[in-house]
């Protein structure tokens, strides 16, 4: 049929509807103009809400004649391209689904022509191609079919559809059938694939093309556009590069034969650009590179040094730069140069994951320096690069320049920065670390302190600054009676329980006492105008509630303004105190407003302030939103320029101003001068940092005073501010002030720490903070900093010159204590009399002799441990592989206490180290130093060693675990612990308790502490530790000195264990698991550590676990605990291991450690594999539902299955829901729509039609049916009603419908806001409604009442409401229709044993007979025909277990049908069957399959949206199958 109407040539303003109906039924066109500019001005909306759109239209095209609608659906298709391509496929679906209901004819070249066009726009569904290739095969010859295939191919790979997974298999088909091989094969897809450049593509269809070019290879013109694809891939493209590999395209690459766009070193870097992310749900996540990169970098790397162009590496499209370490190192072993992007770019290390060993990275003079900084930043606990990276020359390298410069700090740096390098020090000196460093005992032991001893006192001590004013203000409060400090710059408040002074650089301004409730958990008094405003709260954490003035104490107000009414304590709380007085000195500045005596507004929080005498300015803390304010009124005028220092000063290339750490203020009158620098009244600092930087905040700052004195400050560590430059009396050093709360000083000249200094209390948010030991105070905020003053000349200048054998005689004296070195002060220094600059010089003796005494112990433990090894394994299997191999078996540690595994042997060696010491061999210190990291909580094995046994057996542990734990095994068979009749005691204390322990002469060994507590190991005849827990007393048995050897060998001889089938099938009937869960358990109970490696391994081979078996198994594997899972698997090793080899060996294990498993959890009804594996596959369901069919009890998650009823309870929203009602008459569990759970519904139904006759699960579904009928016939049985409001409003304005009795129990949880409560209750027997939210119930008591049901009937045909009807029809179903009689009909069903009531030869011979002379076929094409028309899930799979037929049965019979004109053929997605009763079909969303439309009624089924509404929660038959036949057959299409 040649239809002449022209395809459109633009899409968006296609009239090809028009076209058509003005050529076939001109009568229609002004409807169809009509309906196409409906169209036209609704297709906007495609683009926010296309499935309305698409539906709306659905409804419309219901009343157009069927030969319009193809033609119409293709019209949307073609104007919806380009705004929603998704919903253009479904036109065109819809298109061809109106085709072949209404067996329309189709013009075969215009179709062609239409899928092209479809196809090159990328709308063109997947599923539809299958389709075409159908139409294609049937009107065009063999050939011509392929080329026409292939053309709409092309012009789908230069679309931006995305190509289908299975393409490999269409074109096999589509080649196979013109007669070419798999070259044809290999050619088309190579040029659809590279055609289809930077569009998602599918790995299982990379890995298809790329068998395929392995063995047809194309040419370079393909070579070159495969290698510039870049698909777009949600992982790491990882199958794109194994078709680089093996297609050719790689060896083109590197032959010079193809150059990629940018050139090889541009490649790689658009690699590590588009594939550095990959894309989880709505975000991404950094992935390692593949190993099909770094064969790629080894090929391509004599073309990349060639090219002699850096590689660029860190770029990445999302916008998150890194450098990955694997893929860097890569390059540098090849010698390729690769682009430093600086130090702002992270440096990804993937720790034990890494697939290279870095050696070229740590080796490398720039990036090795930064792979040594990223290891170290991530490690937890002690040990340094080291540690992870052990054996690497380059790492060696840096970390001996972090260690120099630490010990660089402890020769001459200042005395806080060699106190901190010490302990710095002590945690970075592990074993492996100090094994690796040659001389570093010489370097410590050179280390006497007297350098930093005499540059403390060189440079200047803080105790030689004061401020005698606030001194003597303090001092009046006594020790500890100060609370905080307030800011109104110059005065600072000084308050403590009962009153408040006011202090400022001459002396007290004014003072007050006041009391606050018993209950205030805080208080605070701020100064303004000459009054104090006191504030306090009762709430933990917060501040300011209630307030009065100091003059007014009876006038308690709630102030409005509460965050700023909060003691000075840091950045955020105060920042550097710069809250200045009002310029008429009548108010205090907040930063939006000046708080005046009697004002009740309170205090804000823009804490940033700034002034230069005459105006004022005010920022928020990490906003640098300065701006000008009122100086009268405090109030933003909007003005952002800055004051003339900061904004005339230059900015230098690389740096920006750091707009938190800007200072600036006008000192009063007789001020005395700053320390910090002053232009003439004008104190200040300017701050700038470098950019770009990396981490969360900057490091590297210049700061530069207003009287231009200048320094650089570069931060160890992140977050660090910045803010002034001290130069301290007498010719002291020059020095950084960094942060305002707890002061660190640093030398300007090397950024060593010289002092540090806390200050006063603050509030209860950071308690968090400590000052160091070393810090001095208090001190005032930042901003007072400009009144401390020199307490003595002279003293500072003799200490500025003091003498190396004054430093000598000061820290020789300090190991004698205080009163030793406050006599050798005043013998060698008489100038230093001023006490408290004498207090600070005996201060820093007494600090500098305690850092000698740690740097000496340091060095006597490094001795130690450079000395030799304490112990010989036999084989050192690091942590990162023993520990996973013990995974499950170890205690289970909470993740910020769960230790970190090393690349080194620790476990191995605390097994033997601490035998050692248990044995009396070494001392508990050599114990300690012996090991090489932190190890695993080993000592928990004690006495179940066995369980390392058993899975160092069993054949499913891996090659390399299995060594592992053989190595732990020959480990522990040497130890004390393995002797026969040993009694050992394991268990956690606290430090306290075993230290008490070993000072009374007990041996014992312990772990790392965690939470407080550490594990231990001690003979069971020592005394316990105080305060153990988790105690366990164990008796060796056995001989495992001998034991575990004899099993070792067993393995090498005889080969791993497997599992004998009977012995999975004793443990699973003994404990009620099921069959894949014991073999899981006889496999040694294994998991993995992170989620996705622990499903990869439960879902792979040996195991093959399904989902539901993989969450069962892990729900039953955390049930055990740590300790039952190794009593069960050491439970299975017999006395003499040769056992298991023997026969029954096996089977005998699995019946010990079934006693121990049912022991510890217990017993289940054991169910038959293949139900469980069923009811799992069919109905998704786990298995204690298939329990149920053994039991014919419900599972207890089913809602009612207690027998308390339900409950109706306000929720949240104003109306009402359901809960199961507790014993006690309360709301017990919530249960919402699931009041009769639709699983057990399923459950009932496909036990009685999917299981054979005679199945015992057929008696157990009738008891379940029983249950369910008690539940409907329970007056208190309520289902909700979603949608119903209509019913809700006609109840309850019927004033014969009376208030519903029964109980309303209130909200449990706040309601919403704006939510209203309910109103009225009402009740007419059959719904119980609630208004004002319209929430209706249905009583399916009522559905045993005849009167009631008519009633109801009669009211939704009132109402309008069919759906309603269809509802209620459902459930009585259930009760007493087509379920009910599914359940007497099994109680006497015809169909002998074994045999299926879904085979109609069984359940209705004479149908079958009837049907077969209907239609003029034999019984086989009967039975299936009426299987086709009335069953909804007859899969071929399905007809098969149901008739017991054959496949070759099968297919003859559906040749008879097909012959008979009877069905048609086809294939349909996820339809399972390639027969089909002719009519309407209809798509559904999985698990159900698509079926006939014809079938819903019968089903009792609706669709919405391809969501099913049914009986269940599956589409199964709800009444009798010989029924579903009979009616199915009485309403047939004609044939």
């Amino acid at each position: 049929m040649n239809v002449h109407v022209p395809l459109p040539s633009e899409l968006h303003r296609s009239q090809v509807y028009v076209d058509w109906v003005r050529a076939h039924d001109p009568g229609a066109e002004p409807a169809a103009l009509a309906l196409l500019d409906e169209v036209g001005r609704g297709v906007h909306r495609a683009r926010e809400k296309p499935g309305r759109f698409v539906e709306d239209l659905e409804r419309r095209v219901r009343e157009l004649p069927p030969a319009h609608r193809p033609w119409f659906w293709d019209t949307v298709a073609h104007r919806l391209c380009g705004w929603n391509d998704r919903y253009a496929g479904r036109a065109f679906a819809l298109a061809r689904k109106a085709e072949r209901e209404h067996t329309l004819p189709v013009d075969t070249a215009w179709h062609a022509a239409n899928v092209r066009l479809l196809a090159g726009t990328g709308a063109l569904p997947a599923k539809e191609l299958s389709d075409h290739q159908r139409r294609l095969a049937s009107a065009l010859d063999a050939g011509e079919a392929h080329e026409e295939f292939v053309r709409v191919l092309t012009a789908w790979a230069a679309s931006p559809g995305e190509l289908p997974a299975d393409l490999a298999r269409r074109v096999r088909a589509s080649a196979r059938a013109a007669g070419l091989g798999t070259a044809e094969d290999a050619r088309v897809l190579a040029r659809v694939v590279a055609g289809a450049r930077g569009k998602a593509l599918p790995d299982v269809l990379l890995d298809a093309v790329t068998a395929l070019l392995a063995e047809h290879p194309q040419d370079d013109g393909v070579h070159a556009a495969l290698v510039d694809l870049f698909p777009d891939s949600r992982g790491d493209a990882a199958a794109w590069l194994r078709l680089l590999l093996r297609s050719g395209a790689a060896d083109a690459v590197v032959a010079g034969r193809v150059t990629p766009e940018g050139g090889v070193a541009g490649w790689l870097g658009r690699y590590t650009r588009m594939y550095s992310h990959g894309r989880r749900g709505g975000g991404v996540f950094r992935q390692r590179m593949p190993e099909e990169l770094f064969d790629l970098v080894a090929r391509f790397a004599p073309r990349l040094r060639a090219a002699e162009v850096p590689v660029r590496l860190h770029e990445d499209r999302y916008r998150y730069p890194g450098l990955d370490a694997d893929l860097l190192d890569a390059c540098l072993a090849e010698g390729v140069a690769v682009e430093d992007p600086g130090d702002a770019v992270r440096l990804e290390f993937w720790g034990e994951r890494s697939r290279r060993d870095l050696k070229a990275l740590a080796a490398d003079p720039v990036f090795g320096r930064r792979l040594e900084g990223t290891v170290h930043a991530g490690l937890r606990g002690g040990g340094t690069a080291i540690t992870r990276l052990p054996e690497n020359a380059g790492i060696a390298a840096e970390v001996r320049a972090r260690v120099e410069a630490l010990l660089g700090e402890v020769r001459g740096g200042g005395i806080a920065a060699a106190d901190e390098a010490v302990d710095a020090l002590a945690k970075l000196l592990d074993r492996p670390t100090a094994t690796a460093l040659d001389g570093i005992e010489e370097a410590l032991a050179g280390l006497d302190l007297t350098g930093p001893l005499a540059r403390a006192l060189r440079a200047g001590l803080p105790e030689e600054l004061g401020w005698p004013a606030l001194e003597a203000v303090t001092e009046e409060f006594g020790p500890g009676g100060v609370r905080g400090v307030t800011c109104t710059w110059p005065v600072l408040t000084v308050y403590g329980r009962d009153r408040a002074v006011a202090v400022d650089q001459a002396g007290r301004r004014a003072a007050c006492a006041f009391t606050v409730p018993e209950d205030a958990t805080t208080h605070v008094a701020h100064f303004a105008g000459g009054r104090f405003l006191v504030s306090w709260t009762a709430e933990e954490g917060g501040c300011g509630t209630h307030a009065f003035w100091s003059d007014r104490p009876d006038e308690v107000f709630e102030p409005e303004h509460r965050i700023g009414l909060r003691p000075f304590d840091g950045l955020v709380d105060g920042a550097f105190g710069f809250h200045f007085a009002s310029s008429d000195g009548g108010g205090r500045h907040d930063g939006n407003r000046v708080l005046r005596p009697g004002d009740r507004h309170g205090v804000d929080h823009r804490e940033l302030q700034m002034s230069d005498g005459t105006r004022w300015w005010s920022a928020r803390v990490f906003r640098g939103d300065w701006e000008r304010v009122d100086p009268v009124t405090g109030a933003l005028l909007g003005d952002r320029t800055l004051p003339a220092f900061h904004r005339d000063g230059g900015v230098p290339p690389g740096w920006s101003v750091f707009s938190d750490s800007l200072t600036l203020a006008a000192l009063p009158e007789g001020a005395p001068p700053s320390p910090l620098g002053q232009d003439g009244r004008l104190v200040g600092c300017r701050v700038l940092y470098r950019t770009p930087y990396a981490g969360p905040s900057p490091r590297d700052f210049l700061l530069e005073g207003v009287d231009g004195r200048r320094a650089r400050f570069r931060g160890a560590e992140p977050g660090r501010r910045p803010w002034g430059v001290v130069r301290m009396p007498a010719g002291g050093e020059d020095a950084v002030l960094v942060d305002p709360d707890n002061v660190r000083v640093h030398a300007a000249e090397d950024g060593s720490l010289l002092w540090e200094a806390h200050g006063f209390p603050g509030g209860e948010r950071h308690t968090w903070r400590r000052p160091s030991g070393h810090a001095v105070g208090p001190v005032p905020p930042p901003a007072y900093w400009h009144f401390l003053t020199p307490r003595d000349e002279a003293a500072s200048k003799a200490l500025r010159a003091v003498g190396d054998d004054a430093v000598r005689a000061l820290l020789a004296a300090g190991r004698d204590g205080e009163g030793a070195v406050r006599a050798e002060l005043a013998r060698v220094l008489p100038e230093v009399a001023e006490p408290r600059v004498a207090a600070g010089a005996v201060r820093v003796a007494l600090l500098a002799a305690d850092v000698l005494r740690r740097r000496e112990e340091l060095s006597r433990r490094v001795a130690v441990m450079r000395s030799g090894p304490v112990v010989t394994l036999p084989d050192e299997v690091p942590d990162t592989v023993l520990l996973p191999a013990l995974y499950g078996l170890l205690p289970e540690l909470r993740p910020y206490e769960a230790h970190t595994a090393r690349p080194l042997p620790a476990t191995l060696t605390a097994v033997a180290a601490d035998g050692r010491r248990l044995r009396g061999e070494i001392d508990d210190e050599t114990r300690l130093l012996a090991l090489p990291a932190p190890p695993g909580e080993w000592a928990a094995l004690t006495g179940r060693i066995d369980a390392v046994g058993w899975r160092a057996a069993v054949g499913t542990t891996t090659d390399g675990e299995r060594a592992a734990l053989a190595a732990l095994l020959r480990t522990w068979s040497g130890q004390p612990f393995a002797e026969r009749g040993g009694r050992w005691r394991t268990g956690r204390a606290p430090y306290e308790g075993l230290d008490a322990c070993r000072a009374a002469g007990s041996v014992l060994v312990t772990g790392a502490e965690r939470g407080g507590t550490a594990r231990f190991l001690q003979r069971a005849a020592d005394p316990v530790p105080d305060g153990a827990e988790d105690v366990v007393t164990v008796t060796v048995d056995r001989d495992d000195a001998a034991r575990l050897p004899r099993l070792l060998e067993l393995v090498e001889r005889h080969g791993p264990l497997s599992p004998a089938p009977e012995a999975l099938d004793a443990f699973a009937r003994r404990t009620g698991v099921r069959r894949p869960v014991a073999a899981l358990v006889l496999g040694g109970l294994p998991r993995r550590e992170r989620y996705d490696d622990d499903r990869k391994m439960l879902r792979s081979k040996p195991y093959a676990a399904t989902r539901a078996v993989a969450d069962a198994y892990a729900s039953l594997w955390h049930r055990l605990g740590a300790r039952g899972r190794a009593e069960v698997l050491a439970a299975g090793m017999p006395e003499d291991p040769a056992e298991l080899w023997a026969r029954g060996g096996t089977t005998a294990a699995a019946e010990r450690m079934a006693e121990v498993w049912t022991r510890l959890l217990g017993t289940a009804v054991y169910v038959d594999e293949d139900l469980a594996g069923a009811v799992e596959e069919e109905l998704g369901l786990g298995p204690d539902w298939a329990r149920s069919l053994a039991t014919g009890e419900p599972p207890a998650e089913v809602p009612g299955s207690g027998g308390a009823g339900f409950v109706l309870v306000e929720d949240g929203r104003g109306g009402l829901t359901v809960y199961e009602a507790a014993e006690d008459g309360t709301a017990g569990a919530y249960v919402g729509p699931r009041v009769v759970d639709g699983r057990l519904v399923s459950l009932v139904l496909w036990a009685l039609t999917e299981r054979p006759a005679g199945d015992p699960a057929s008696a157990a579904a009738a008891a379940l049916h029983g249950r369910l009928r008690e539940l409907l016939d329970d007056p208190r049985t309520l289902v909700p009603l979603y949608g119903e409001w209509r019913l809700a409003k006609a109840l309850a304005a019927d004033p014969d419908v009376p208030a519903y009795a029964g109980p309303v129990l209130p909200c449990p949880r706040p309601r919403a806001e704006g939510a209203t409560a309910v109103t009225g209750v009402y009740d007419d027997g059959t719904f119980v409604v609630a208004l004002p939210g319209g929430d209706a119930f249905l009583r399916t008591a009522a559905l045993g009442d005849p009167e009631r049901l008519e009633r109801a009937a009669r009211l939704c045909g009132e109402l309008e409401r069919p759906v309603l009807l269809e509802r209620i029809d459902r459930f009585r179903e259930i009760r007493d229709g087509g379920v009910a009689r599914m359940v007497e009909r099994a109680a006497a069903t015809p169909v002998g044993s074994g045999g299926y009531e879904l085979n109609p030869a069984l359940s209705v011979p004479s149908l079958v007979a009837e049907a077969a002379g209907a239609l003029g076929v034999g019984a086989d094409a009967a039975a299936l025909y009426l299987q086709l028309l009335a069953l909804a899930r007859p899969t071929d799979r399905n007809v098969r277990r149901w008739n017991g037929w054959s496949p070759a049965r099968h297919k003859a019979a559906q040749a008879e049908l097909v012959a008979a004109g009877a069905v048609e053929t086809g294939r349909r997605a996820r339809a399972g069957r390639t027969a089909f009763v002719p009519g309407p079909w209809t798509e559904v969303k999985a698990p159900d399959l698509p079926l006939e439309t014809a079938k819903l009624a019968a089903y009792r089924a609706s669709v919405s949206r391809k969501e099913v509404s049914s009986v269940g929660v599956r589409l199964l038959p709800p009444v009798p199958p010989h029924e579903l036949f009979a009616e199915a057959w009485a309403t047939r299409p004609a044939v």
